[in-house]
């Protein structure tokens, strides 16, 4: 492969890259809705009572059931005090006594129930944690003034499975904010890679640009800094760093390094290229942490300086100046 095809190479790759990456979180993003659907698939609504399940001695999880309720919920078990956290409660229907673990509006909802009134909610069922159930025995027989309720009968009464509103009935929650996150991501880096694909055609169709943009690349003159994404060539600048920027040294006013900061490390660099008609562009795009790279940044400038010594190097006060200056003159 010669030094033309090489570069050439270099460019169309990094051209590519968003493509790449837009496959990847297209990917992601099929793996994660496709996941949360198989978790809802894999959750069956029978349509089925909590009571018919306790009546049937059925103590599965993850089933999705329903109860209607008829008395205000009365909280027995809690983790902390928080009037609107999460709580466990007993829950009544015409006949039988249940346990429930409800969410604060759920709650609300139940709590505004009257004499001769129902509401029916729905959950899934989870096994009773012991230290829930030693409460619930030990709250039950206060309230009754009795001892009934113990370890050896109450499944008899309040059943070994809970009703649970809190967690999602399908339990997908997580995969689908990751799914549509990739998603976003996928969005973005395809337009991305629309942009510069058509940005790199459009030198293409340029049949005289671009024979000199090849010319320009075919030199063994020619002065690269593959970490910047940048050929320094005899009359032009070649930036790959993100789209393809092509820069006439003559058309050049004024470069000066741009970096940003996040808590006081330096997580992007640019450089900035004013033109004489006061456009600006950014070229030598590199993101992270990368401290070392201000050297070659440095000496990036030094030898665009080299091919029109005209240009303006570094951001002070003076080059502010004389920019201003050249813009008043025009």
């Amino acid at each position: 492969m010669d030094l033309l095809d090489e570069r050439l190479k270099k460019i169309n790759k990094k051209n590519k890259l968003p493509l790449i990456l837009s496959i990847i979180f297209l990917g992601l993003t099929i793996i994660f809705f496709g996941w949360a659907f198989y978790i809802q698939k894999s959750i069956k609504d029978d349509n089925i009572s909590l009571h018919e399940m306790i009546a049937s001695g059925s103590n599965e999880e993850n089933k999705i059931v329903t109860l209607t309720v008829t008395e205000k919920p009365f909280v027995f078990a809690e983790y902390d005090s928080d009037s609107k956290s999460d709580k466990y409660y007993f829950l009544m229907d015409k006949d039988y006594l249940y346990v429930g673990y409800l969410d604060y509006d759920t709650y609300l909802k139940l709590n505004q129930i009257g004499t001769g009134d129902s509401i029916t909610i729905k959950g899934i069922t989870k096994t009773i944690p012991s230290d829930i159930v030693d409460i619930a025995i030990e709250v039950y027989n206060e309230e009754l003034g009795k001892e009934f309720l113990t370890k050896g009968n109450y499944k008899n009464y309040i059943g070994s499975i809970y009703i649970d509103t809190v967690n999602s009935i399908y339990q997908d929650t997580i995969q689908i904010v990751l799914g549509c996150v990739f998603a976003i991501f996928f969005v973005v880096y395809f337009i991305s890679y629309m942009i510069h694909n058509r940005n790199l055609n459009k030198f293409k169709k340029d049949t005289v640009l671009w024979g000199k943009i090849k010319t320009e690349l075919d030199s063994s003159n020619i002065i690269e800094h593959s970490k910047l994404g940048l050929y320094l060539g005899k009359n032009m600048i070649i930036d790959y760093s993100k789209k393809l920027n092509i820069l006439n040294y003559q058309d050049i006013a004024w470069v000066y390094l741009h970096e940003n900061k996040y808590n006081g490390i330096t997580n992007l660099r640019y450089l900035m290229v004013v033109l004489k008609n006061n456009k600006k562009i950014q070229i030598a795009y590199v993101g992270g942490f990368h401290p070392k790279l201000k050297e070659e940044y440095v000496k990036v400038m030094e030898e665009i300086y080299q091919h029109n010594q005209t240009i303006l190097i570094g951001y002070t006060k003076e080059n502010r100046e004389q920019i201003k200056k050249l813009n008043k003159n025009k």
